[in-house]
């Protein structure tokens, strides 16, 4: 039995250096999925269990393409990478309940309330357009400096050469791209562009979706016909914004 009254002599000691691992970087499949688990991610004590999840199908497959439109993050091949823009939002708005699931939570919470007859629906409305009022107030004051010490990046993006102010994004499933402006609920700003990844047995590759955008052109590509006759051509972006196989010359 040891006697800890007593002191001991320390026979050895080393030193052991290492690096911890960064956690991994979220891509579409894992970020949603950790929207349907938030509480995973961040720990809460009050209303936990009135949080569920965060979103819905209708709303997640849209705030993807926004962010990327607004270059709040952008696409490391499968990747979400948060860009400078994007950071300094949430390090600016750090201090508000916007950046916590505890938001959602307590809203939760409080509209179960008011489900269940324990919280009158002109209170809960009140303290909604208090807190409304509050936080746009915080908003105002947090995010005068936002984008102040952001360098401009030069950092070339796909811009949609049918409306011309969405950008071109690689869909979830990978078979297609289209613009950001696809699903846009203003009618008037929808946009149907999209280009598909894999036409008549080629693969487009990320330089092929580039050249086609940025110059109107990709280079001669090699294309199957559905017999597996090979044969080379262009792809081309046509007068009706249309992607299009430009036939130079055949096998």
């Amino acid at each position: 039995k040891l006697d800890f009254s007593k002191p001991f002599t320390l026979q050895k000691a080393h030193i052991k250096i290492g690096k911890t691992t960064a956690p991994l970087l979220f891509t579409e499949a894992t970020l949603l999925q950790a929207m349907k688990n938030p509480t995973a991610h961040e720990k809460i004590q009050e209303n936990k269990g009135h949080i569920k999840s965060l979103g819905t199908p209708a709303t997640n497959d849209k705030f993807l393409p926004i962010l990327v439109k607004r270059n709040y993050v952008t696409y490391n091949k499968k990747f979400i990478v948060p860009e400078a823009l994007g950071i300094s939002i949430i390090e600016s708005l750090s201090k508000t309940q916007l950046t916590s699931i505890a938001l959602t939570a307590n809203i939760e919470a409080s509209l179960n309330n008011v489900k269940n007859g324990t919280l009158e629906f002109s209170k809960y409305m009140k303290a909604m357009v208090n807190y409304t009022i509050t936080t746009t107030e915080e908003i105002k004051l947090y995010s005068k400096n936002i984008g102040s010490n952001v360098k401009n990046e030069n950092k070339e993006r796909m811009p949609c050469p049918s409306c011309g102010t969405g950008s071109i994004y690689l869909a979830k499933k990978k078979t297609h791209y289209y613009c950001s402006n696809y699903q846009n609920e203003e009618k008037e700003k929808c946009c149907t562009f999209i280009i598909y990844k894999n036409i008549n047995q080629y693969s487009l590759k990320t330089k092929d979706v580039e050249d086609l955008i940025f110059q109107g052109k990709t280079k001669l590509l090699p294309f199957k016909t559905k017999d597996n006759r090979e044969y080379k051509a262009h792809l081309i972006i046509n007068s009706e914004k249309k992607t299009q196989i430009l036939i130079n010359s055949k096998k």
